[in-house]
């Protein structure tokens, strides 16, 4: 299940502090092929579905704020990697179980 893949890839970089410096500064394409090289298989459109349900989740839910241009999680994104930001605001805040939990519910 591609959306159990992403979640395992995210694990692997939030674990690996070699590959999360490797990856870092990877663009979309280059990021999904060295995921691949790494046997994590997800689209980019498998990959972006689930970052957006957790974006969608930590602000609606965990900070219980509308989603728009306000919602206090775009800020946190300033001076980091989109894989950071990922990692640190998003995969961390609830681990690998509750977003299987709510992701493949």
């Amino acid at each position: 299940m591609a959306k159990l893949a992403v979640l395992d890839f995210l694990d692997f970089c939030s674990s690996n502090a070699e590959t999360m410096e490797r990856l870092c500064d990877r663009n979309l394409s280059e990021l999904i092929f060295h995921a691949k090289a790494l046997n994590f298989h997800f689209t980019v459109e498998e990959l972006t579905d689930v970052l957006g349900s957790m974006e969608w989740h930590v602000i609606t839910v965990v900070n219980q704020e509308e989603l728009n241009a306000y919602s206090t999680l775009w800020s946190k994104m300033w001076g980091k990697s989109r894989l950071q930001y990922v990692i640190d605001e998003l995969f961390l805040l609830l681990g690998k179980e509750k977003w299987a939990e709510l992701l493949l519910a």
